[in-house]
């Protein structure tokens, strides 16, 4: 049963609730728990790798797909259920990505001190290294806080053009709420991560 910070055992259908969420969320850790074995290899790195390059990976794949199919005219479905999938999970890969900029300062010694990243203290914040994947981050940060929602904003004016042919992953709102799928978005960003 999942239990809260204050130790609270969630009744059953919100137990049930949370732990698909958790399916959702990729906690990778808890479903492969042997993963820890492998020590340093296995870190907030390659987390932030899986959750931001997936998704393109698995659209590109489906695309190619697509056209080795010879359905290359369903092009325009596929990105509008791939949109709709990605708000999904669109949150939890924005906080991976804010999480490589949350460093805690350490003291070792009189006037010396080391930054450690929170979601994974054996990742020092002042090596080169992490210095490279802040800068990863940012680069990801401009695709998945500002291009992600752009396009999404831009797909759901199209759908709303088309009026009638429109799914519920498409269009849950009323027609004249045509935007409010990214403006959720936005604000699940602005709660999580800014």
């Amino acid at each position: 049963a999942f239990t809260s910070l204050n130790s609270v055992t969630w009744p059953f259908p919100f137990s049930v609730y949370v732990d698909i969420i958790g399916g959702v969320a990729l906690n990778v850790p808890k479903w492969f728990p042997g993963l820890e074995c492998f020590g340093r290899s296995f870190n907030a790195y390659v987390l932030l790798l899986v959750w931001t390059l997936t998704p393109p990976a698995a659209y590109f794949l489906c695309l190619c797909v697509a056209v080795v199919t010879l359905q290359a005219h369903r092009i325009g479905h596929i990105t509008s259920i791939f949109i709709g999938i990605l708000s999904l999970v669109h949150t939890i890969i924005c906080v991976e990505i804010f999480e490589m900029f949350n460093c805690t300062k350490y003291s070792t010694g009189k006037d010396t001190h080391e930054r450690y990243l929170n979601s994974d203290h054996s990742l020092n914040c002042d090596e080169q290294r992490h210095v490279h994947f802040e800068n990863l981050a940012r680069f990801f940060i401009v695709i998945y806080v500002f291009l992600i929602p752009l396009a999404m904003l831009l797909l759901k004016r199209r759908q709303k053009a088309k009026r009638g042919q429109l799914r519920l992953l498409e269009s849950p709102y009323r027609q004249s709420f045509w935007f409010f799928d990214t403006l959720d978005l936005l604000y699940r960003l602005a709660m999580t991560g800014f």
